[in-house]
């Protein structure tokens, strides 16, 4: 009976001491999420983040994810910011309002074009890949891991305290840098031609401990420039066209108001049928009739034709490229442009 007694006590003991520590966290998580929106407010955003880190170490809650997304995202950390978010949305699920979920969504896709990939090859399992001082996962990966674009990434792979690979990297906007460990010797390649809309990808050398990049090295890892000049030329070419169709249509208006006129000056006179030397300017005015029908369909179709440039220009230059082609066409009755490609 004894030995009843004394192992309840014992467990009553421990489930105190569990919940005081619990009410110490709490306390503890509490004080560091304040601190941290303290700073935000100051835009102190990289010791923001790691307050409300601290906050989501000592109680962990999915909901943190996003304050420190917010911050990471505020220092120009987008990488992080982009990994935070979307663990953010995945742990949230339907718990996370709508219009957040749908806010951070347009976000996301914000920050994808400002981050590439690091995908790493050859490496033993369980190797830390850290990415400016943050541990960011370990090998093998499941799947390129995002680093902030255009800038340089101090990257070290190591695995029980010793050095894999330690060097400075940049990557550009969907570009996908490989570090294949298991060729010491490996150069860098030029990226190779991609489908459209998916990433460049280029070889990274490995390295030793404090061995730099070369200039022949940075040289080569420049990836193709992207023409964005092109949305300028689509634009250029939709307000063309956009202008081309209301010409049309006001010389429309003007050959159908010189033909209404002369409809009107010839009713009087033409009663019964036309004399013969009113013929001619009866003809007139059933060309300049027809004239205008075929402006205004043309016209119409060309304006029309030059807006949807202009639009789609625009939703273009903030996603995706494609290619867009524009094509005259020309029908019985109807004129006007065609445009081709990936919407």
């Amino acid at each position: 009976m004894k030995t009843r007694v004394t192992g309840v006590w014992l467990f009553m003991c421990l489930m105190l001491f569990g919940f005081a520590g619990l009410a110490n966290d709490t306390k503890l998580a509490k004080k560091a999420f304040d601190k941290g929106t303290a700073l935000f407010e100051k835009e102190q955003y990289v010791d923001a983040a790691a307050q409300f880190r601290k906050a989501y170490d000592l109680r962990p809650n999915w909901k943190l994810l996003y304050n420190i997304g917010q911050c990471e995202a505020a220092a120009r950390n987008y990488a992080l910011a982009l990994e935070l978010f979307e663990s953010y949305l995945v742990q949230g699920g339907d718990n996370i309002e709508m219009t957040r979920a749908e806010d951070l969504l347009i976000e996301i896709d914000r920050l994808k074009k400002l981050v590439g990939y690091l995908d790493i090859k050859g490496a033993p399992v369980g190797a830390e890949v850290i990415v400016n001082t943050d541990m960011r996962s370990k090998t093998p990966l499941l799947g390129p891991l995002a680093i902030t674009a255009s800038i340089e990434n101090k990257v070290i792979i190591q695995k029980d305290e010793e050095i894999l690979y330690d060097r400075s990297l940049k990557v550009h906007s969907g570009q996908t840098v490989t570090i294949d460990l298991s060729e010491k010797d490996a150069g860098v390649e030029q990226p190779v031609a991609s489908e459209p809309g998916s990433p460049d990808t280029v070889n990274a050398p490995a390295a030793s401990n404090t061995e730099a990049a070369s200039a022949e090295d940075a040289k080569n890892s420049e990836p193709s420039v992207v023409d964005v000049s092109r949305y300028k030329r689509v634009k250029i070419a939709g307000w063309i066209t956009f202008g081309t169709g209301a010409g049309a249509l006001i010389a429309s208006a003007v050959t159908g108001g010189i033909a209404y006129s002369k409809k009107v000056d010839l009713a009087p006179l033409c009663k019964g049928g036309c004399p013969d030397e009113l013929l001619g300017e009866k003809e007139k005015m059933a060309n300049l009739g027809r004239a205008s029908d075929v402006l205004v369909i043309s016209g119409a179709a060309v304006a029309t034709t030059g807006l949807a440039i202009l639009i789609v220009a625009r939703v273009k230059e903030k996603k995706a490229k494609r290619n867009l082609a524009i094509a005259p066409f020309m029908n019985t009755g109807l004129a006007g442009f065609s445009i081709k490609g990936d919407f």
